[in-house]
């Protein structure tokens, strides 16, 4: 009998020990960092075909850059108190886009107009202070 109560008394511990939970003080693994999203290439805004409006100022043109589309046309405003006169690169020549020139200055106040019907990325400056450069990108 007593080794059916050592064989008793032995099953119950090795049934204790089976059952045992660890206390585990170690904290859980962190979760894994979420999965940085891939860089996106910047959003070119589509190119213009409505009306598009560049300012003459003592600061040069505002925008200085615009693109659109072949066919569109720009309207130069001179919002300064003296004479602005657009006109193609280089200076004085106003050879890479000869059109692109009123061949006069724009008054204060007053606007000139032109469509560009090339495209291309068209450099220009203003004839009387040839310092201050824009450009005009013009797409299909």
């Amino acid at each position: 009998m007593q080794k059916l109560i050592v064989l008793s008394l032995g099953l119950v511990l090795i049934a204790a020990a089976c059952n045992k939970t660890e206390n585990n003080t170690t904290p859980p693994p962190a979760p894994a960092p979420a999965a940085t999203p891939n860089p996106t290439t910047p959003v070119t805004p589509p190119p213009a075909s409505g009306p598009v409006e560049i300012r003459m100022t003592d600061a040069g043109f505002e925008p200085s850059a615009v693109t659109i589309k072949k066919g569109t046309a720009v309207k130069f405003i001179n919002s300064d108190d003296t004479n602005r006169w657009p006109a193609s690169a280089p200076h004085p020549s106003h050879t890479d886009y000869p059109e692109f020139d009123p061949k006069q200055a724009v008054a204060a106040g007053s606007s000139w107009t032109f469509t560009f019907d090339r495209t291309g990325t068209w450099r220009f400056h203003d004839h009387l202070l040839p310092t201050k450069f824009g450009s005009v990108t013009v797409t299909e």
